[in-house]
């Protein structure tokens, strides 16, 4: 079963409109995806929305919904960690649809205070490369 990393949405910094490509986001997670035991090669990359959204803001509500046939589609057959609160509440929205199995982490974004906690992260990673065992 292939796992999908899902974010909300590319990066006003980034110079692609692809998932975590050339942006800082991915420099943390491709630690994270080593520390859930898996290697950047075996997952796949995707995002809630592929549009750039002003100032970086969130996704609204509208936003995802629109994208929710998509992400039924795309996600068959494959584990989703979602990343941040915009991916779970697309995913909650598609599991309204078609049954996916999917945990969550938090973003990877440098400015997620959370994720700059080394011990709490740890901790969380560890009860997600469980949550994965189960899962796959």
């Amino acid at each position: 079963m292939r796992i999908v990393f899902l974010g909300s949405n590319p990066s006003n910094a980034s110079p692609m409109d692809e998932a975590f490509t050339h942006c800082k986001s991915r420099k943390t997670l491709d630690k994270w995806i080593e520390k859930l035991g898996l290697r950047v090669y075996d997952v796949d990359f995707m995002n809630v929305s592929n549009a750039k959204t002003p100032n970086n803001r969130m996704l609204f509500s509208g936003e995802i919904e629109r994208e929710v046939d998509r992400l039924v589609d795309e996600t068959y057959g494959k584990v989703i960690i979602c990343l941040g609160t915009v991916a779970k509440k697309a995913m909650k929205l598609v599991n309204k649809k078609a049954d996916r199995k999917y945990i969550t982490l938090p973003h990877p974004s440098g400015r997620n205070p959370q994720a700059n906690d080394s011990e709490w992260l740890d901790g969380i990673l560890l009860e997600a490369k469980k949550a994965l065992a189960e899962l796959i």
